[in-house]
């Protein structure tokens, strides 16, 4: 199927859209998350996992995380 160039346009904007918010708001859970007072490197890793895992798309299996 052949696409017009107004089509591919817009769904370019759509996916830049898309990828502003998710950097906004992978931005904002670092910052959140740097604020935390932990007592050792291992409190902070369930966090850190947390936004690892909302980047990859969800996978929750660590192999799919390394890429």
């Amino acid at each position: 199927m052949v696409e017009s160039a107004a089509r591919k346009e817009s769904d370019l904007g759509k996916l830049s859209q898309k990828i502003v918010k998710a950097e906004e708001k992978v931005v904002k859970d670092v910052n959140k998350l740097s604020k935390d007072k932990f007592a050792c490197k291992a409190d902070a890793i369930p966090g850190t996992i947390k936004i690892i895992v909302e980047v990859h798309g969800g996978s929750k299996n660590p192999k799919n995380l390394i890429r």
